[in-house]
């Protein structure tokens, strides 16, 4: 198995973990990634970013969530993700996102942390990532 495969693993095996505990308010996601904005206008960065995965948030202030995108770089990116969203403004709840992702360093997991605002009416939702050069949007489906 390769070493960049292995904190990845590592970090899926405990979502599927937290994933099989089942609070009282649990919600869970069909997630789509798709697309992005870059400040930098000027790199040619991939903003047509589609990808699929799953969230599932134990309450309104915390969420796990993995799955695949097309990055910006026009590489295939697998992540693993927590949310911590406490702030609520107008409907919207507001927080930091941290995990792990591929694709960005080549061969290897790097670390992730950002910003993160997430908003559901029903069982449609937006997820808009805050990053420093780029803002993205993931748009989810709640299962039933």
């Amino acid at each position: 198995m390769k070493s960049w495969w292995k904190p990845l693993v590592g970090i899926g095996l405990i979502v599927l973990v937290l994933a099989n505990q089942k609070p009282a308010r649990c919600e869970e996601y069909v997630v789509m990634t798709v697309r992005s904005y870059h400040l930098d206008r000027n790199k040619g960065y991939n903003e047509q970013n589609w990808g699929l995965g799953y969230e599932r948030k134990f309450s309104d202030e915390w969420s796990f969530s993995s799955g695949y995108y097309r990055n910006s770089f026009d590489r295939d990116t697998l992540y693993v993700f927590g949310a911590y969203t406490p702030w609520r403004i107008a409907g919207w709840r507001f927080g930091s996102l941290f995990g792990v992702v591929t694709g960005y360093d080549e061969g290897r997991v790097s670390p992730w942390i950002t910003g993160v605002a997430t908003k559901e009416w029903g069982r449609f939702g937006l997820n808009v990532v805050v990053a420093p050069a780029a803002v993205a949007l993931q748009v989810k489906w709640r299962l039933e």
